[in-house]
């Protein structure tokens, strides 16, 4: 009996959310923008019915998304994909100590002005 128990937490099921093709079609939608996009537009650019009913679906499924915090919801309406952490960086300021606010920088997409 012990050793069925084992099994069971072995191997969690999948999250059905994950594994679902329409929640894997909104993930990619997603991917592709880099702003807030609401349950509507969202709906758009699926290929999705505008009805009311569709669109409150809509909502739903990136709630559900929300709550497993595979997206956020900034503010009431728009969605987006969150945000990637910025990397503090460990420079000494004049007084030797670390630096604070503004010492945030993001290693994608930089360039130096050094050749």
């Amino acid at each position: 009996m012990l050793a069925l128990a084992a099994e069971d937490e072995a191997e969690p099921a999948a999250d059905a959310v994950l594994t679902s093709p329409a929640y894997r079609r909104i993930l990619a939608a997603f991917e592709r923008t880099a702003h807030g996009v609401r349950a509507k537009d969202l709906c758009q650019a699926l290929d999705a019915a505008l009805e009311p009913k569709q669109i409150e679906g809509m909502r739903a499924k990136l709630k559900r998304l929300v709550a497993r915090s595979i997206l956020t919801e900034p503010e009431p309406g728009p969605f987006t994909l969150p945000r990637p952490k910025r990397r503090r960086s460990h420079r000494p300021t004049a007084s030797g100590e670390e630096s604070g606010e503004g010492s945030y920088i993001i290693l994608s997409g930089f360039r130096s002005g050094v050749g």
